[in-house]
């Protein structure tokens, strides 16, 4: 890798290493992802599942790993990405997220997220939603 290329993947990596730094340092943010894990625990702990939207290719790893293990040796958890259909559900997921009352019975909890962040409607870029 030449000199160039090696700069730029080094502040690729410090850039990275100063926004997580950020994200720890940030207690409102660190209490929406606590918040976040709670809710999606307890609808999961109730036999409800999680409905994905959002970022489409987020959604969809998302929905994998919660059926997949997430790394641990556990049961499945209910996920399901309705992001299948990317491009009406990626919108509606971001912006609309209203309209997903059919998908669900009572207490089954909607996430989505922004990975730019520019949702007027997803304060830090998260949000999660009662559908009930």
């Amino acid at each position: 890798m030449s000199d160039t290329a090696t700069d730029r993947a080094r502040g690729y990596l410090v850039e990275s290493r100063e926004v997580l730094q950020r994200a720890i340092d940030d207690r409102v943010f660190c209490r929406t992802i606590r918040d976040i894990a709670e809710v999606a625990t307890t609808a999961l702990e109730a036999g409800n599942k999680l409905l994905l939207a959002g970022s489409a290719g987020d959604a969809q790893h998302l929905a994998g790993e919660m059926l997949s293990g997430l790394n641990y040796d556990r049961a499945p958890a209910a996920a399901i990405a309705l992001t299948t259909d990317s491009s009406a559900l990626t919108p509606i997921g971001n912006d609309y997220a209203g309209g997903m009352q059919d998908y669900s019975p009572p207490c089954t909890r909607l996430v989505t997220g922004s990975i730019a962040g520019s949702s007027m409607r997803q304060p830090l870029g998260s949000q999660i939603s009662a559908l009930a």
